[in-house]
């Protein structure tokens, strides 16, 4: 899987408390910025070609260096090496670990932290995975024509193939499934054992349900595609739709989107329903008690959640569906009369020209507040809470403070970039590390990987304390 990063081009970063200081209180205040050098680039280093950790503290990349190539970890080069993977290195799901292939002579490696965790592979591909507590590490290798996946540096059995990127742990870590592949069938391998076979798997791969112990996938038999849940083969569809296939939250349940003769319809534990043209979006609120999904039929756009059908808007969530972190509150986007806006547990919000999917809408860690990114004219607008809280001409990231009392976000304006408060600025870049989340340290201080003048940056921001 290719890691893209770019330093978005005009952006920075902002910080907004939801209360405002008075214009004679805001002259006293000033943005305290700490900047810790992650080091120069070398030169042919492209910012695509860069991984930030999830806690946006580090960063990896490969440069060339005399005929071969050194990895560069948070400015500091290690190791030469005669060959690399065409993607950045891999950050662990706790951001303490760094992994990646590499070649030394004829033998391909996999390091961790530096150091080489097998005698070596005649090919490495896809990216190595970490279990979701950093502590295990997978990777697809091959050897004498056989592949296999390591596990923990522990081969798995050998087969004709190993399918790249299907590497799957559960989310407790203890365990392993892949996609492999023998004598022109490909079949599940999940805690080691062979699944049934078929002519071709799943886009979905694997699917673990969130407490570990339900394992789902599927795959095609001439025509038709079947699902196997727990080793079970279930019924079989003319499609699924991959990015639908999952459990819900409490596990208890497997539900995506199908079609059959042209129509499409949503199946949960085997049970079909709501056929239409297109199933658009679907969701679970994170305690599982509540399911939304949004469909089309012809021209006609619905909404059914928590007993209501609703049919008056031209489009609904196409834009996403979203449940507050307690379930109790529930949004979505939709398009009426041409324009876009919010609707907030069924109260609608302001209309707007675009809401900006890319930069997702969200409700905070304390389920109270929501907030998006807009468009009207050529502005674009941070909204929480229905208040447009500051202007610009573009945005890139957006997080909400833990307590829910302020949001964040990069932005651009016009063509100066920079990094404040309300009306007050104070550092520059030429931009932020698209792999790099904006993330909060705290109720105040947020983190994010800044470039400038080919050197990057750890940035911390915090914004001056507001009186009550």
């Amino acid at each position: 899987m290719k890691i893209r990063c770019v330093w978005t081009p005009l952006s920075s970063l902002v910080v907004f408390a939801l209360l405002a200081p008075s214009p004679a209180s805001a002259q006293s205040m000033a943005l305290t910025i700490h900047e810790a050098s992650l080091g120069k680039l070398p030169p042919g280093v492209a910012p695509e070609a860069i991984a930030s950790s999830p806690d946006s503290r580090r960063i990896a990349y490969f440069a060339r260096h005399n005929d071969g190539w050194t990895v560069h970890i948070d400015g500091t080069p290690q190791g030469h090496y005669d060959g690399i993977q065409s993607m950045p290195p891999v950050f662990s799901p706790d951001s303490t670990h760094v992994a990646f292939a590499a070649q030394l002579g004829n033998n391909m490696l996999l390091i961790l932290d530096g150091r080489p965790i097998d005698a070596g592979y005649d090919l490495i591909h896809g990216a190595p995975v970490f279990s979701q507590d950093g502590r295990r590490l997978a990777f697809a290798a091959a050897a004498a024509g056989k592949w296999t996946a390591v596990v923990d540096g522990k081969e798995q059995r050998p087969y004709a193939a190993v399918l790249e990127n299907s590497l799957r742990f559960s989310p407790d870590g203890q365990r392993f499934a892949f996609i492999a592949g023998s004598n022109d069938r490909t079949f599940a391998v999940v805690d080691g054992s062979d699944g049934p076979g078929f002519d071709e798997s799943g886009a979905a791969g694997v699917v673990f349900s969130r407490d570990s112990r339900h394992v789902a996938y599927y795959g095609r038999r001439k025509n038709l595609w079947t699902v196997v849940r727990d080793g079970i083969e279930d019924r079989a569809y003319e499609s699924i739709v991959a990015d639908t296939f999952a459990f819900s939250p409490d596990g208890q349940h497997l539900v995506f989107a199908a079609a059959r003769g042209g129509k499409q319809f949503i199946v949960a534990d085997g049970q079909e329903r709501s056929e239409c043209d297109e199933v658009v979006n679907m969701l679970f609120s994170p305690d599982g008690s509540r399911f939304a999904r949004s469909i089309r039929t012809a021209n006609q756009h619905s909404l059914i959640a928590d007993g209501k059908v609703i049919t008056n808007y031209e489009m609904i969530g196409s834009g996403g569906l979203y449940f507050s972190p307690d379930g109790r509150h529930f949004a979505f986007v939709a398009k009426k009369a041409g324009r876009w806006l919010v609707v907030r547990d069924w109260v609608e919000g302001a209309s707007y020209d675009e809401i900006n999917p890319a930069v997702a809408p969200r409700f905070s860690a304390d389920s109270y507040h929501f907030a998006f990114v807009a468009r009207k004219d050529k502005k674009w607008f941070l909204v929480m809470d229905g208040v447009e809280v500051r202007e610009t001409d573009g945005i890139g990231k957006m997080a909400i403070s833990p307590d829910g009392r302020a949001a964040a976000c990069t932005y651009r304006d016009g063509k100066v970039v920079k990094v404040g408060i309300g009306p007050f600025d104070g550092g520059a870049y030429d931009g932020f590390l698209d792999s790099s989340p904006l993330v909060f340290d705290g109720p105040a201080t947020v983190r994010v990987i800044a470039g400038r003048s080919g050197e990057a940056f750890r940035v911390e921001a915090q914004p001056p304390s507001v009186p009550r």
